[in-house]
C-alpha cells in the first residue's frame, strides 16, 4: 500500500498569476479538443440532465461535460472508457434537452456554453455512498477539473471506503486524475477521499490535485493499494485526518 501525505500550497494572486491562468485556459481548450474523438454529452446544471444518466448513455470514447454549479452524481459507476472534463457553464437558456449531445467543443462554444477550467472545477456530490466508482472494465479514463464531495460529514459516514472515488483499475488500464479536488469526505474504513486498487500492469497518474479535510479510520486523504504504476505530479496536496 502506498500512502501519501503532502502539505498544500497556494499561489499568491497577482498579475502574473492571472496571465498564467488565462494561458492555462487556452491550453485546456486545445487539449480538450485534441483528446475528444467521439461524441460529447452535457450533464448537470442548466437542465442538462443527471450525471448518472449521461454515464449510462455514453459509449466508449465519449466525452462527458458536467456543468457548474454542483450537482448530484447519483453514485455513478463508470465502466466505459471516457473523458470527463469539468469547468463548463451552461448558456443562460440552459440545455435544449437533458444530456444534450454535441460533436465537439466548437459546437458547444457555438451553442453558448463557456469553459472556465482550470480556474473553475465542476462538482459532483453524493450522500449515500462513494461519489463515483471505477469498474474494472475501464481501460482508459481521464478526469479533469472536477471536485468530488461525499457528504458523510453532514449526515454521518455512509461509504465504507473511498468517499470521493473508489474502485479497481486492472488489466493494463490507464487512468489520469488531473486538477481534481476531494474535500470534506468521510468514510467508515479506509480512503476518506479516494481508495483505489491498481493492479495487473495498470497505471494511475494523479496530478495538480488536492485532498483536503477528509476523514477515515485509515488513509484519511487517499489510500492506494498498488502492484502496478502509480505516480503523482507536482502540485498534489493532501491534508489527511484519521
Amino acid at each position: 500500500m502506498i500512502k501519501f501525505r503532502f502539505k498544500v500550497t497556494q499561489l499568491k494572486q497577482g498579475g502574473p498569476a492571472v496571465v498564467a491562468a488565462v494561458m492555462m485556459l487556452a491550453v485546456s481548450l486545445v487539449v480538450l479538443q485534441l483528446q475528444a474523438r467521439a461524441g460529447f454529452i452535457a450533464a448537470g446544471a442548466g437542465g442538462c440532465g443527471l450525471f448518472a444518466d449521461a454515464v449510462q448513455a455514453a459509449q466508449n470514447g465519449d466525452t462527458l461535460t458536467p456543468m457548474l454549479p454542483e450537482r448530484a452524481s447519483g453514485g455513478a459507476v463508470i465502466s466505459k472508457n471516457l473523458f470527463i472534463p469539468g469547468g463548463w457553464f451552461p448558456p443562460d437558456a440552459g440545455c435544449s434537452t437533458e444530456n444534450q449531445p454535441f460533436t465537439d467543443t466548437t459546437a458547444m462554444l457555438a451553442a453558448g456554453f463557456t469553459f472556465h477550467a482550470p480556474i473553475s472545477r465542476s462538482a459532483l456530490a453524493y450522500s449515500n455512498g462513494p461519489v463515483i466508482t471505477l469498474d474494472p472494465q475501464v481501460v482508459t479514463l481521464t478526469i479533469r477539473h472536477m471536485e468530488f464531495k461525499q457528504l458523510g460529514h453532514t449526515v454521518g459516514a455512509t461509504a465504507t471506503e473511498g468517499g470521493g472515488i473508489t474502485g479497481v483499475i486492472s488489466d493494463g488500464a490507464d487512468v489520469l486524475l488531473d486538477n481534481i479536488m476531494i474535500a470534506e469526505s468521510s468514510v467508515l474504513s479506509g480512503g476518506g477521499g479516494l481508495r483505489l486498487e491498481v493492479r495487473g500492469g495498470s497505471r494511475l497518474v494523479i496530478s495538480g490535485s488536492q485532498f483536503l479535510s477528509n476523514t477515515a479510520a485509515r488513509g484519511g486523504g487517499l489510500e492506494i493499494f498498488s502492484g502496478a504504476q502509480v505516480s503523482t505530479a507536482c502540485g498534489v496536496g493532501a491534508d489527511t485526518r484519521q
